[in-house]
């Protein structure tokens, strides 16, 4: 749950801790994935990824393109090992999409 400042400094902290030559998975919501109604859209960055406001305005919840990973990978010194989407439904019957990525420094 992070907008694009917060997305920065978490990145900035991954960057900071992993070691040359360590290894990353990330798992994040994906772009195709329908926003669920009570999530109101707050912005959308240059690489179109989407930032909702949700849960009455006290969280944020970012969804994610491909482009933008591969932005974000390379802005903070990784190079992306795997990346895929993944596409299901959930045990309560909801659409879900998500990005799977590998990333080494």
């Amino acid at each position: 749950y992070n907008d694009d400042e917060g997305l920065e400094i978490a990145f900035s902290e991954i960057e900071r801790v992993v070691g040359s030559g360590g290894i990353v998975l990330i798992t994040v919501r994906s772009i195709s994935q329908e926003p669920k109604p009570e999530e109101v859209l707050i912005t959308t960055n240059i690489e179109h990824g989407k930032s909702f406001r949700v849960n009455n305005g006290k969280q944020v919840q970012h969804y994610f393109t491909e482009q933008e990973i591969h932005a974000l990978a390379k802005k903070h010194n990784f190079n992306i090992i795997e990346i895929r989407e993944d596409k299901h439904v959930n045990s309560e019957n909801e659409s879900k999409a998500e990005w799977q990525v590998i990333l080494k420094k």
